[in-house]
């Protein structure tokens, strides 16, 4: 509080105690004056009023300037309050009534002196409570409260030591209340009983209620929502420090997947940045391969090496777009057009463009389509890409002189595409199973001697599950079968 502040509220405190003090005054007069039948009492009786609200309208301003005087924060409100309202008591109980002998002038000094030393004293209590009640802390000072607080957190929180003894509490009260109505008859017995009935029942079902809540929250970190936090303050005892575990938990796993997500960004960051690196000089290569073909004779040994050379760049051009659309859609940087498509004329598009590469290896198609169209909402572009990955596998991997199987089905309200065939050499996959083809860099000829870069399935499995549909790989033995399912639109 500056100077001013404090200035003006002496002024208003000395103020307020004159009008009050000349309010007890006029009013004991008026008093005395009515007592030995004399007159002009009324204009005492108006003065008394006149000073009544002007001290009330004092402490009105006093209220916005006055501050808690120190050491008085460390009371309690109500022991405050309770103070104050027994000095005064006691302090009027003994000057009134004044003795008969007393004349009018003793009988004012003594009543202002106590008036003065009263007012003093509540101005001591309102200073401290208006001050309390601005930062709101009134309720929070009281010696009750904090009473109430302590058996709150000792007694009735969920342990094991507070729950027996709060148990056990119940019981000798319910105990007591049915032998006082069953000895005495007395009404208060079975409120007794009734009351420890209900704080039973009532923190048990508490009990109850925060771990339904600790447990929904736990299901839905074990289902991936890492969003889900629960308020360790609201719950109590064990559930506390259940809720405040729940909690660290999940913490611990939004950084450790936030962090694995860094570093996928990472990766693909880099596999971008170096694509783009061997890119440039890649291109060099093939375009000089491509002028050597026209310039340099055409003897056997030089031709052959340049087909090598051909290639071999064509190949490696091929995984480099391959690692370029893998960085691409495992950052999340790929549109999708979503639009209506047919998805059988899709497939009889693809399935043309592949027959002469089928042939060169004896594969025969057998394919089972419907009649009618099945329409369902994806990028047609980008699922052509995934399907022609699926035929790209079954040229390469697939059995010679075999039959490749096509299907297209309705399963409920899904379209299901799938594509069988024998596969030239079976797979020895690792523990992980199946799922290792749709891993990066894993292919079905592990010798490596075959084109290829180990990606098309991933791509294929990326592109299907970000347009929502969902991919699945099966191997029997030496049966490969690989589905692509989307919602019939």
């Amino acid at each position: 509080m500056d100077n001013r502040n404090y200035g003006s509220g002496f002024i208003r405190t000395i103020l307020q105690q004159f009008f009050l003090i000349a309010a007890v005054l006029c009013l004991y007069t008026a008093d005395y004056l009515h007592s030995y039948s004399m007159q002009k009492t009324y204009i005492f009786l108006a003065i008394a009023i006149i000073n009544l609200i002007m001290t009330f309208v004092m402490m009105g301003f006093l209220a916005k300037s006055v501050s808690s005087f120190h050491g008085l924060s460390k009371v309690g409100a109500d022991i405050m309050f309770v103070v104050l309202t027994a000095v005064v008591y006691f302090t009027l109980d003994l000057v009134f009534p004044l003795d008969q002998n007393y004349m009018l002038a003793d009988r004012l000094i003594i009543v202002g002196v106590v008036a003065y030393l009263l007012d003093s004293l509540f101005l001591i209590v309102f200073s401290s409570i208006t001050t309390r009640m601005r930062t709101n802390t009134l309720i929070q000072s009281c010696v009750l409260y904090k009473l109430v607080m302590l058996i709150q957190k000792n007694l009735f929180e969920h342990t094991m030591f507070t729950r027996a003894l709060r148990g056990l509490i119940s019981w000798m009260a319910g105990i007591a209340g049915v032998i006082v109505f069953l000895k005495s008859n007395q009404v208060w017995g079975l409120v007794l009983l009734a009351l420890s009935i209900f704080i039973e029942l009532y923190y048990s079902l508490r009990k109850a209620y925060e771990e339904k809540v600790i447990r929904k929250a736990i299901l839905q970190i074990t289902q991936g929502d890492l969003n889900s936090t629960l308020d360790a303050q609201s719950f109590h005892g064990e559930q506390k420090q259940t809720a405040e575990a729940v909690n660290h938990i999940r913490d611990g796993l939004d950084n450790a997947v936030q962090k694995g997500i860094k570093n996928e960004r990472m990766k693909a960051d880099l596999i971008t940045n170096v694509s783009h690196d061997l890119k440039t000089p890649l291109t060099s290569i093939i375009n000089y391969v491509n002028i050597l073909k026209e310039k340099i004779p055409e003897t056997e040994d030089t031709w052959q090496y340049l087909m090598i050379l051909d290639e071999k760049s064509q190949r490696l051009k091929t995984l480099l777009e391959d690692l370029l659309e893998v960085s691409r859609l495992t950052s999340g940087t790929v549109k999708y057009e979503m639009n209506q498509i047919d998805f059988l004329e899709l497939i009889y598009e693809i399935g043309g463009e592949y027959d002469e590469r089928f042939e060169k290896r004896g594969l025969i198609i057998v394919t089972k389509l419907p009649r009618l169209s099945m329409m369902i909402k994806a990028d047609g572009r980008q699922l052509c890409r995934a399907i022609e990955n699926l035929y790209t596998n079954a040229a390469k991997y697939a059995k010679m002189d075999t039959h490749v199987n096509v299907e297209l089905r309705r399963d409920g309200d899904l379209a299901v595409f799938s594509i069988r065939n024998v596969m030239a050499q079976p797979i020895q996959f690792t523990v992980e199973g199946a799922s290792d083809l749709t891993e990066r860099f894993v292919r079905g000829d592990r010798s490596r001697t075959t084109e290829g870069s180990g990606l098309g399935l991933s791509i294929t499995k990326e592109i299907v599950t970000q347009m929502g549909g969902t991919f699945e790989v099966f191997v029997e033995e030496d049966v490969y079968n690989a589905t692509i399912s989307f919602k019939i639109s």
